[in-house]
């Protein structure tokens, strides 16, 4: 069996919420395993999504990510204007 990459997340304690705390490679199987008792743990591993690299993306494949991520480009057509609205729109929030 192939191992994949995983985030691990934990339930804040306070706030409830799932926070990312680290990376694990795992099978399917194991993650499955390690799922259910997420219950009793307050872990759980989720399936990576393959890092996207701004920077290097061609025009096409930038706005295919800004629409699967749901980011509005505006009126922006250039590929610097693009890439830099999707910098913006990704940027954490104070």
């Amino acid at each position: 069996m192939s191992q994949s990459k995983y985030n691990r997340l934990e339930k804040h304690p306070r706030t409830k919420k799932w926070e990312q705390t680290g990376i694990a490679l795992l099978t399917e199987s194991d993650a499955s395993v390690l799922n259910d008792s997420k219950k009793h743990t307050g872990i759980k591993y989720e399936l990576a999504e393959d890092e996207f690299d701004v920077k290097a993306a061609k025009k096409d494949d930038l706005i295919a990510y800004a629409l699967k991520k749901e980011i509005d480009l505006g009126e922006n057509t250039k590929v610097d204007d693009i890439r830099k609205a999707i910098q913006e729109a990704e940027k954490p929030q104070e």
